[in-house]
């Protein structure tokens, strides 16, 4: 059909030197191969993006947006990628229709060459996907992330039922794997995980309860003396796990202001970090219906009591891999990887794809002019959140100061030493299989998976419920967290909290639905539907300006969510 459309306008298929391939084996039977040959128009413009054209697209954006709000490539939303047009807040959402599934499906890896349907991205032109899924829905969404020039590289593992019904990993051909641009990213690349390793901080507390040597209502000082001094001592366990552990980040003993950083060399040697932790005062003073996000911290208080608890004085790090991982692994007999510090000698055994921040020109010309214009509400908020707000957030960022050459945490986690450290709550390494298997055992079902028993059906539970909703001092945003130190999304949306959370968009409630968990800064997503015992896990590698977690995750959870509505 496609040849026949080239000859017909005359012109010669086989002349395009540009054309690619895409290939399915049919997911649902045995039969042959079906090839499609696809051509793209010229591809020369994709690696730089011209000032000229961005800047004239920018023009349109202000003169004629209803023109532009017509370009077949602008999507229906953005929070990463190509901005919406709309102005305001949509009503309703998105509504489900029926399933796409099938009561069978084939686990054979299929593979699809990805062209690029837009001339500007933030990020590679095209790319590869492999893997199978249950889905069809699911894939074609995590495809046309590849095709809107979304992604570097990312993976994709989706459990229902203890069983893996989608199992994705895509490559742009500029992902660098290694410090190499080359096609080596599969679905064991490790890569940072941000925030997304903050379940690992949940499911170690979770075990620890179960096991009787805490309980979520103790107070911490019950167990770590010293931390309960400068007005901490009714801080419980589960106050820490909602973000209310009074350590967002370090103050002066004396003051509600002035912040000492936290450096590497602190968390390296755990003792030092710890005496600053234990002499700062809380914050907030009064917690009332007010958190602090602790988005560096929360991972070394919980190291903290665990460290004092466990019989054999294990770290975190050490905990999750004797605990976790290596159970997995061995029961299953393939590598299970979730690390929390992975020595400098044991990183060759492994492959890593840093994260890699999008084009800042195209953020600025596409994205962040357009948000200022009116175009989209939610990264206007999200600007405004970042650069307006003069409490929590900014004593938060800079919580940690990282060494030169490395200012960021980006820079950073992609060193040796990066690696190494046990940073739980910001710099773990995974991949998505590991993610949502990890997921699938210790969250969805009832604490086992294939033969591996961690939790008791109770404790899962248990870690579950006690959800507490507060507005957050450091995003603005108000959450609902479990006592065990896990999100639950639906309270969110709830009609009394809609004006604080402007940074959601308004298909996130459809997406979300009742997902539990949490994500991390550059698009990683971590997440569980208990009710249908199901396991999310998200992993990119390209870290776009998101607010939250974006299209390109929006995208896939509402298709999941398609396919499995009654």
């Amino acid at each position: 059909t496609t040849r026949r459309k080239e000859e017909e306008r005359g012109g010669n298929h086989d002349d395009h030197d540009d054309s690619f391939i895409i290939v399915r084996r049919g997911a649902l039977s045995s039969t042959p191969c079906q090839i499609a040959m696809i051509s793209s128009s010229k591809r020369k413009v994709y690696h730089k993006l011209q000032t000229k054209s961005l800047l004239c697209l920018l023009i349109s954006l202000i003169k004629v947006s209803n023109i532009v709000r017509s370009f077949a490539f602008v999507p229906k939303s953005l929070s990463f990628g190509v901005p919406s047009l709309t102005r305001g807040r949509r009503k309703g959402g998105t509504k489900l229709s029926a399933k796409d599934t099938s009561s069978s499906f084939s686990e054979e890896s299929l593979t699809t060459r990805i062209s690029p349907t837009t001339r500007f991205g933030p990020f590679g032109s095209g790319g590869t996907v492999v893997g199978f899924s249950k889905y069809p829905g699911v894939r074609r969404a995590f495809e046309e992330n590849f095709a809107q020039r979304l992604e570097l590289g990312s993976q994709l593992v989706v459990y229902k039922e203890g069983q893996k019904v989608v199992d994705l990993y895509g490559f742009a051909p500029e992902t660098i794997v290694d410090g190499k641009t080359n096609n080596n990213y599969d679905g064991d690349t490790l890569q940072v995980v941000a925030s997304s390793g903050k379940n690992m901080e949940a499911i170690a507390v979770a075990m620890l309860v179960d096991r009787g040597l805490v309980r979520y209502e103790d107070p911490v000082q019950k167990h770590w003396p010293e931390f309960g001094a400068n007005g901490k001592s009714q801080i419980t366990i589960a106050d820490v796990m909602r973000h209310a552990g009074g350590v967002p980040f370090v103050l002066e003993s004396s003051s509600q202001t002035t912040t000492i950083p936290i450096t590497t060399r602190d968390i390296l040697e755990v003792i030092p970090m710890e005496k600053k932790i234990c002499n700062a005062p809380k914050h907030p003073p009064t917690m009332g219906s007010s958190v602090c996000y602790h988005a560096f911290t929360r991972g070394f208080l919980v190291n903290g009591i665990l460290r004092r608890v466990d019989p054999s004085g294990r770290s975190l790090g050490r905990f999750l891999k004797e605990e976790v991982t290596d159970p997995l692994s061995k029961q299953t007999n393939e590598p299970v990887k979730f690390f929390c510090g992975i020595p400098t000698e044991d990183q060759a055994d492994h492959t890593f794809a840093p994260l890699t921040i999008g084009s800042k020109l195209y953020t600025l010309v596409v994205q962040v002019l357009p948000a200022l214009l009116g175009f989209n509400p939610q990264l206007a908020a999200y600007l405004r959140w970042i650069f307006l707000r003069k409490d929590g957030f900014r004593g938060v960022a800079r919580a940690v100061v990282f060494p030169y050459p490395t200012p960021t945490l980006l820079d950073y986690a992609s060193t040796p030493e990066g690696r190494s450290i046990e940073f739980s709550s910001a710099a773990m390494h995974a991949n998505a299989r590991s993610m949502a298997q990890i997921n699938a055992l210790a969250m969805a079902g009832d604490g086992s998976l294939n033969g591996v028993n961690l939790l008791g059906a109770k404790s899962v539970e248990a870690s579950m419920g006690g959800v507490q909703t507060a507005n957050d001092s450091a995003t603005g945003l108000t959450l609902g967290f479990t006592r065990g130190g896990y999100c639950r999304f639906s309270e969110s949306f709830r009609s009394e909290h809609v004006r604080d959370n402007a940074l959601f968009h308004p298909d996130d409630e459809t997406a979300y639905g009742n997902f539990v968990g949490w994500g991390g800064v550059g698009g990683s997503l971590s997440l569980v539907d208990r009710k249908r015992n199901i396991s999310f896990a998200y992993c990119p590698n390209g870290s776009g300006f998101d607010a939250l977690w974006g299209i390109r995750t929006r995208r896939i959870l509402l298709e999941l969510q398609r396919a499995l509505a009654e």
